[in-house]
Parts: C-alpha cells; sequence; structure tokens
C-alpha cells in the first residue's frame, strides 16, 4: 500500500476516539483492517513508529483457549482528533479563516 504511515495512524486514532475508548481488542481492530487500510504486520510495522500514540496492552480478559487477549492502547490523547472536518471547517468560517 502507498499510504503514509502517519495517515494509518490518523486514521486508527480516528477509530478509537469513535468508539469513545482508550483500548481496542487487536482482533476489532483486526476486523477493520481493510477499511483503516493497515497493512497486514501493523503491530510489527505501523504502530512500534509511534510510541508516543499506541502501545499494545492485556484487555483484562481471556478467550476461548485460556490465553490473554491482547489490545491496542492510545496513549496520547489530542482533543482535535475528536472533531470532525465539518466541525474545523465550521471553526474555521466563524473565525474568519478561510482557505
Amino acid at each position: 500500500s502507498t499510504i503514509p504511515r502517519r495517515d494509518y495512524t490518523l486514521s486508527v486514532l480516528i477509530f478509537i476516539v469513535i468508539h469513545h475508548s482508550r483500548e481496542l481488542p487487536l482482533n476489532v481492530v483486526d476486523g477493520f483492517k481493510f477499511d483503516l487500510d493497515l497493512p497486514h504486520d501493523y503491530t510489527l510495522s505501523v504502530f512500534p513508529e509511534f510510541p508516543d500514540y499506541f502501545q499494545i496492552c492485556s484487555m483484562d480478559c481471556k478467550d476461548s483457549n485460556g490465553c490473554d487477549i491482547l489490545g491496542l492502547e492510545l496513549i496520547s490523547w489530542r482533543e482535535n482528533l475528536a472533531e470532525s472536518a465539518m466541525e474545523r471547517r465550521a471553526m474555521n468560517v466563524n473565525s474568519g479563516c478561510r482557505r
């Protein structure tokens, strides 16, 4: 895929924000891997490059085989990530900024 790694990161940050949680089980992220345009090895190739944003964590529960369920934790929170593009445009128009 030719999408820059920063775009992967933003996609996942927004996904976690929409979920209203700071943690998501990796199997949930896996289910949306195609929609987020993540590479198949995203846990090894993308997230280690952004330790200020993400870490792999235990979800404090076990799967049917008794293995720990791992998740992706959002470490750093930026309020502007919760704003939609429409909200940002409206704020720019209201403040007199136009592009």
